[in-house]
């Protein structure tokens, strides 16, 4: 699984899953 910056923030890979994409593209680069 891709290492989520806000799935650390928030605490939980159940966040990493609610979060929007947006928080997604914090941690990693558009495109990959």
């Amino acid at each position: 699984m891709v290492k989520c910056r806000c799935k650390q923030r928030l605490g939980g890979v159940s966040d990493h899953q609610i979060h929007p994409t947006k928080s997604y593209t914090l941690s990693v680069p558009e495109g990959s």
